[in-house]
Protein backbone atom coordinates (compact mmCIF):
# COMPACT_ATOMS: atom_id res chain seq x y z
CA UNK A 1 0.00 0.00 0.00
CA UNK A 2 2.69 2.43 0.59
CA UNK A 3 4.68 1.60 -2.40
CA UNK A 4 0.76 2.69 -4.52
CA UNK A 5 0.73 6.18 -2.54
CA UNK A 6 4.15 6.69 -2.83
CA UNK A 7 4.33 5.74 -6.63
CA UNK A 8 1.19 7.68 -6.86
CA UNK A 9 2.28 10.45 -5.28
CA UNK A 10 5.68 10.77 -7.52
CA UNK A 11 3.66 10.29 -10.62
CA UNK A 12 1.85 13.74 -9.68
CA UNK A 13 4.49 15.24 -8.94
CA UNK A 14 6.14 14.12 -12.15
CA UNK A 15 3.01 15.83 -13.91
CA UNK A 16 3.09 19.03 -12.12
CA UNK A 17 6.85 19.44 -12.88
CA UNK A 18 5.89 18.44 -16.70
CA UNK A 19 3.34 21.19 -16.64
CA UNK A 20 5.56 23.64 -15.61
CA UNK A 21 8.28 23.42 -17.44
CA UNK A 22 6.14 23.32 -20.88
CA UNK A 23 4.32 26.95 -19.61
CA UNK A 24 7.93 28.09 -19.17
CA UNK A 25 8.90 26.93 -22.73
CA UNK A 26 6.08 28.30 -24.12
CA UNK A 27 6.25 31.43 -22.36
CA UNK A 28 9.86 31.46 -23.76
CA UNK A 29 9.11 31.10 -27.11
CA UNK A 30 6.91 34.13 -27.43
CA UNK A 31 8.79 36.67 -26.52
CA UNK A 32 10.38 39.27 -29.01
CA UNK A 33 12.31 36.47 -30.76
CA UNK A 34 8.80 36.06 -31.77
CA UNK A 35 7.48 39.59 -32.47
CA UNK A 36 6.47 40.37 -35.94
CA UNK A 37 8.52 43.12 -37.81
CA UNK A 38 6.30 45.11 -40.49
CA UNK A 39 8.19 46.63 -43.21
CA UNK A 40 6.41 49.42 -45.95
CA UNK A 41 8.04 51.13 -48.64
CA UNK A 42 7.09 54.06 -49.73
CA UNK A 43 8.13 55.32 -53.63
CA UNK A 44 6.97 57.46 -56.44
CA UNK A 45 9.85 56.53 -58.63
CA UNK A 46 10.34 53.04 -59.49
CA UNK A 47 14.16 52.87 -60.93
CA UNK A 48 15.29 54.61 -57.47
CA UNK A 49 15.25 54.72 -54.05
CA UNK A 50 12.20 55.16 -51.63
CA UNK A 51 11.13 55.66 -47.98
CA UNK A 52 10.83 52.39 -45.59
CA UNK A 53 8.16 52.39 -42.72
CA UNK A 54 9.09 50.13 -40.08
CA UNK A 55 6.85 48.82 -37.39
CA UNK A 56 7.47 45.77 -34.53
CA UNK A 57 10.97 45.32 -32.90
CA UNK A 58 12.49 48.14 -35.41
CA UNK A 59 10.27 51.30 -35.14
CA UNK A 60 11.28 53.63 -37.76
CA UNK A 61 11.42 55.80 -41.03
CA UNK A 62 14.00 55.27 -42.95
CA UNK A 63 15.45 54.99 -46.63
CA UNK A 64 15.50 51.87 -48.80
CA UNK A 65 18.45 51.91 -51.28
CA UNK A 66 18.20 49.16 -54.06
CA UNK A 67 21.40 47.57 -54.23
CA UNK A 68 21.28 45.14 -56.65
CA UNK A 69 17.83 43.42 -58.11
CA UNK A 70 16.96 41.66 -55.40
CA UNK A 71 19.12 43.15 -52.56
CA UNK A 72 18.21 46.12 -51.08
CA UNK A 73 19.66 48.12 -47.66
CA UNK A 74 16.93 49.56 -45.48
CA UNK A 75 18.63 52.73 -43.63
CA UNK A 76 17.61 53.65 -40.41
CA UNK A 77 18.65 56.54 -38.06
CA UNK A 78 20.16 54.06 -35.72
CA UNK A 79 21.34 50.77 -37.76
CA UNK A 80 21.17 49.25 -41.13
CA UNK A 81 19.46 46.35 -42.36
CA UNK A 82 19.78 44.40 -45.74
CA UNK A 83 17.17 42.76 -47.05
Amino acid sequence: MRKSLLAASLMTVAIAVAGVAGIVFASASSGAAAARQHFTILSNNPNGNGWVASRGPIHALGKDIQLQNNKDRFVFPKSDLNI
